[in-house]
C-alpha cells in the first residue's frame, strides 16, 4: 500500500519534471538495478531484506527493483512465503 501511494505521488511529480530530470531518474534506476544484479550474482540468491540492507533502501524499494528486474527477465523470483511463516 505504501509503495502504491509513493507511485501516485511520483506520477504527480512526473507531470512537472523536465525531460532532463526524467533522464536522470532513469539513469539512477538503471544504476540501482545493476547494483542489485551484481549483488545477487555474488550471493547466488538473496531475499528482499538482504538486498534492501545492502543498498540502504527500504524492503519496499528493494522489492520494486526486484520486480522490475524479474519483469525484464533478468532475475527469477523463486519463493513467496507468508509473513508469519
Amino acid at each position: 500500500m505504501q509503495m502504491m501511494r509513493g507511485f501516485g505521488e511520483a506520477s504527480q511529480l512526473a507531470a512537472y519534471a523536465t525531460p532532463e530530470v526524467r533522464a536522470l531518474f532513469e539513469d539512477w534506476v538503471q544504476e540501482v538495478e545493476e547494483t542489485v544484479l551484481d549483488f545477487v550474482n555474488e550471493q547466488e540468491t538473496a531475499d528482499p531484506q538482504t538486498i534492501a540492507a545492502h543498498l540502504g533502501l527500504s524492503v519496499e524499494s528493494a522489492t520494486f527493483f526486484i520486480s522490475r528486474l524479474a519483469q525484464k527477465g533478468e532475475l527469477t523470483i523463486g519463493a513467496v512465503t507468508a509473513k508469519g511463516a
